[in-house]
């Protein structure tokens, strides 16, 4: 045990005492103060964590930044004490510094020792990516601090402050934040696990368990044991929700992270248990953006909310901090003896540009318990007080996301899968790459055949197309347009490479297009870049010019079916194309056009979890929703035979993808053939095929249908369960739901004001309950039309039993 020897284990003290206040809040129970103040030797104060002492003395243990106070910038860990329940702190006495060669010190975490002692838990950071964590002891009331284990040396489980926890066991529990298995410790993906101790913080061990998410990854986790025995994770992540996770187990093993209620831009959230009660109490930025500069929104307005029901839903959210000039970010939160939260958290301002910068100061708000149980909003519905509205017109809205969702209670949004229709005895060509256009009464397919081509682009390979009624009989007419293996009499419209590889067209709905350019398309390798083609009747192209419209060098791109279409949301032309992400993951970029030969700079959309390939896209505006824009791209396991599967996802405008729903939607099934590579392509385009009817077409010509607008469902069992949006702003005097219920389940609704009060003659018992099956039930209600509701903030209350809701609409 004297592997410490060469660290100092005295707390050095600085002999003056100051006062940092910046004032009290405008609530009654509300205080906040500047615990630390920034100064030219040491530019950044942040990150800490507090513990009420025996005689009840506060002590905050924090980090001070030297240099240009970036996260890698030397620092060491101080201490500063208060007396007077955390209004005014004294001066910082240093506990411990950088080691030699090391690049710093990082994220402090207190907790009481069994023996009456102070557990000083912290990471020391070697180099990116390599890290020691330890815990040192105090046994005089932190005074001094004296090296006491090490765990998990140089190794990469990156801590955040104020995070461990004692568990009912008397186990502590310390969250961790390593990188996905086989990724970066410096760039990530991140993965959230927990470290444990049954000793007292003398020995540790590592839950195998890896909670993981798309983008970022899952990070900087909290957690809380509720009242009947759970562990809750929240986690800080770039989806524009805060996340969770549970252990049933003390931590040894975790479930799968789902979104809550609340949204948050990828900022660091709290989360604990209030004392006295069964309640918990989340702390966090309680907004999102995903068009800002930083972090998916403004780590503004800190806001705090309160569940009390083991973290399903959360109530009396209010603000603790609100200037949106500046960064609120890092919160730990402690409660003293007699009730009182001490909420530490770094500020700092925005810069014009909207960076924060790197002038960080350190604050404390003392809340009293009761502050938090004071008039708020019934859940999170964005900032305190504010209003959040989704404006839908009468616009048909699906439920594959949260959009219009605020909170739900004893539901969930479940994917539905599609079933394979028998095989047709007419049969369209295999596909490869396949796209399917509906064109008035006409479907067109358009596929490649790579004829034994052995590389992308490669000469033989050539664009054949076919043509249905009612798309499930196809016929492959004889065009006489190329010669192939010596004759014309065949289906093929394009023989030249390399663009045959990938061409996929599409029916270009833009206002004012000129009858001759009505379908276009792009085909192309990374080495010719995309071109744009043109036609009038969708069988006759020409080049729209010779130069490609899409270059990417950044990395390998193009090698698979790169899509386009007019968005009639956005009032542009959108292409998503393959790209290698980071080189290593096959993923999604994004770009967009007025013209649909000036394109502007490539967005990654990185919609990919963590080690999981996105083979092709295949995003396309749902036809009985423009606005709303569905993809099903295959999957690629290339560990795995190279086997595949397809997905479902969904995007609104030019967000990032939604991935509410990870597993895969269609399966390869009983078919072996079905388990290799290549095997498992959706064409583009979802198409009606029939009265309530939708078809998917799957390589190598499987047709699978699904009921309209039916890819998800808000779902209900015999239990039954409710939701409530956020506030609507609807035109139409009518609501229509696509819904189905069992014999004895039912839909009821309710509408209400933006406060959430029910509207007279509106409310649940006045609702003629839905029974059945129907893809447009009209919800009824004795108030009559809702004529007088629009253009007004409305909310949707449901409550579903053994039902499924596919979609809404307002309309005439």
């Amino acid at each position: 045990m004297g592997w410490w020897r060469g660290y100092v284990a005295v707390v050095v003290w600085c002999c003056v005492s100051v006062v940092c206040r910046v004032g009290f809040g405008g609530d009654a129970g509300l205080q906040i103060v500047t615990a630390s103040r920034t100064t030219p030797e040491y530019t950044r104060r942040s990150e800490g964590d507090v513990i009420e002492l025996s005689d009840g003395r506060l002590l905050l243990v924090s980090m001070e930044f030297s240099g240009d106070g970036s996260d890698f910038a030397k620092t060491r860990l101080v201490a500063q004490e208060s007396a007077d329940g955390g209004l005014t702190w004294g001066q910082h006495r240093v506990v411990t510094e950088t080691a030699d060669g090391d690049m710093n010190v990082y994220s402090p975490n207190l907790i009481a020792a069994r023996d009456g002692g102070v557990l000083l838990l912290f990471m020391r950071q070697h180099r990116a990516g390599e890290l020691t964590n330890h815990v040192w002891k105090s046994r005089d009331g932190g005074a001094t601090f004296v090296p006491y284990s090490e765990f998990v040396p140089r190794g990469d489980f990156s801590l955040c402050n104020a995070t461990v926890k004692r568990l009912a066991s008397g186990r502590l529990l310390l969250p961790a934040n390593p990188p996905v298995p086989g990724q970066r410790a410096e760039t990530g993906p991140y993965a959230a696990t927990v470290l444990w101790s049954d000793d007292d913080g003398l020995t540790w061990s590592v839950s195998e368990s890896r909670v993981q998410l798309p983008l970022r990854g899952a990070m900087e986790p909290h957690v809380e044991q509720t009242a009947d025995g759970r562990v809750l994770m929240v986690l800080r992540n770039q989806l524009g929700r805060l996340y969770m996770s549970e252990s049933v187990d003390d931590g040894v093993s975790w479930s799968t992270a789902r979104p809550t209620d609340l949204i948050s831009p990828e900022s660091c959230p709290e989360l604990t248990r209030i004392p006295g009660t069964d309640d918990l109490l989340m702390i966090w930025n309680n907004s999102f953006d995903p068009k800002f500069r930083s972090h998916f929104g403004r780590r503004s307005p800190l806001t705090a909310a309160v569940s009390r029901d083991g973290g399903r839903s959360w109530q009396n959210v209010r603000d603790i901090e609100t200037d949106q000039a500046r960064a609120f970010s890092n919160p730990g939160c402690r409660f003293t003896r007699s009730g009182k939260a001490i909420v530490n958290y770094w500020t700092c301002e925005y810069l014009a540009d909207w960076r924060m910068q790197d002038v960080i100061d350190l604050r404390v708000a003392v809340i009293d318990r009761s502050w938090f149980y004071g008039a708020g909003t019934e859940a999170a519905a964005g900032p305190a007080g504010a209003v959040v509205q989704r404006e839908i017109g009468s616009r048909r809205e699906l439920f594959v996301d949260r959009f219009l969702i605020e909170r739900m209670r004893d539901l969930e949004l479940r994917l539905q899968q599609p079933v394979l229709a028998e095989p047709t005895t007419e049969p369209a060509d295999a596909m490869e790459y396949g796209t399917v256009i509906r064109d008035g009464d006409l479907f067109r397919l358009y596929t490649r055949d790579g004829r034994g081509a052995k590389f992308d682009g490669d000469e033989p390979e050539v664009t054949r197309y076919c043509e249905s009624r009612d798309g499930v009989h196809w016929t492959k007419p004889r065009l006489g347009l190329v010669e192939v293996d010596g004759s014309r009499e065949n289906n093929v419209i394009l023989k030249e490479a390399p663009y045959c590889h990938n061409f996929s067209p599409f029916l270009d709905v833009r206002p004012g297009v000129p009858a001759e350019e009505r379908f276009k398309a792009l085909g192309g390798t990374v080495k010719s870049g995309l071109a744009a083609f043109v036609s009038g009747d969708g069988i006759h192209w020409r080049k729209l010019r010779s130069e490609p419209v899409i270059t990417y060098t950044k990395e390998y791109a193009f090698d698979s079916q790169n899509v386009a279409f007019w968005s009639e949301s956005e009032g542009q032309y959108v292409c998503y194309f393959r790209h290698f992400l980071e080189g290593q993951l096959r993923s999604v970029c994004r770009t967009t056009s007025s013209d649909f030969v000036n394109w502007s700079e490539p967005v990654p959309l990185r919609p990919n979890f963590p080690g999981e390939h996105i083979y092709t896209s295949l995003t396309q505006p749902y036809f009985r929703a423009p606005h709303l824009y569905v993809a099903t791209p295959t999957r690629f396991h290339p560990g795995r035979g190279e086997s595949t599967d397809i997905l479902f996802m969904t995007a609104r405008g030019s967000s990032h993808y939604d991935r509410t729903f990870r597993e895969a939607w269609i399966r390869p099934g009983l078919d072996p053939a079905r388990w290799g590579n290549r095997s498992n392509y959706a064409a583009l385009n979802v198409q009606q095929t029939g009265v309530a009817e939708m078809s998917v077409y799957v390589t190598p010509f499987r047709r699978f249908v699904l009921r309209l607008d039916g890819f998800a469902s808000l779902h209900a069992g015999a239990d039954g369960g409710e939701m409530t949006t956020w506030p609507l702003v609807f035109a139409g005097k009518r609501l229509f739901l696509n819904y189905a219920t069992s014999a004895g389940g039912s839909v009821r609704g309710e509408l209400r004001n933006a406060a959430g009060e029910p509207l007279p003659g509106f409310g649940l018992a006045d609702c003629k309950s839905l029974v059945g099956d129907e893809i447009e039930g009209q919800m009824e209600w004795p108030g009559g039309d809702l004529t007088q509701w629009v253009g007004q903030p409305v909310r949707l209350h449901l409550e579903l039993q053994e039902a499924d809701v596919y979609a809404l609409q307002f309309r005439d």
